[in-house]
């Protein structure tokens, strides 16, 4: 697999980018503190340097235009595999990463 697209991104994001040669992880941010979440995986993949891309959509617990414009623009970049993690949780089972 050569390109991949994550929409949620944590643990299984090291596994992603083990399989692949280029990955995009993107959180959708609608709990500010989901971006210490995002932070603390940044910090966890960054070895990967150019290899690793990391995104966050900052939106209200909505679907709305302004949030599909916001992922049309992640596709305008061609992937061979788009995954979801479709868990919707607050991470507050992750205090350590504080």
């Amino acid at each position: 697999m050569n390109k991949i697209v994550e929409f949620g991104l944590g643990e299984g994001s090291k596994l992603l980018k083990n399989k692949c040669n280029y990955l995009h992880s993107i959180e959708i941010i609608v709990n500010p503190e989901q971006l210490g979440w995002a932070e603390y995986v940044k910090s966890e993949l960054k070895d990967y340097g150019e290899n690793y891309r990391q995104s966050t959509i900052e939106h209200k617990d909505t679907w709305d235009d302004s949030l599909k414009e916001k992922i049309d623009e992640v596709f305008e970049e061609q992937y061979d595999l788009a995954f979801v993690d479709s868990g919707c949780h607050c991470r507050g089972d992750y205090r350590d990463w504080e």
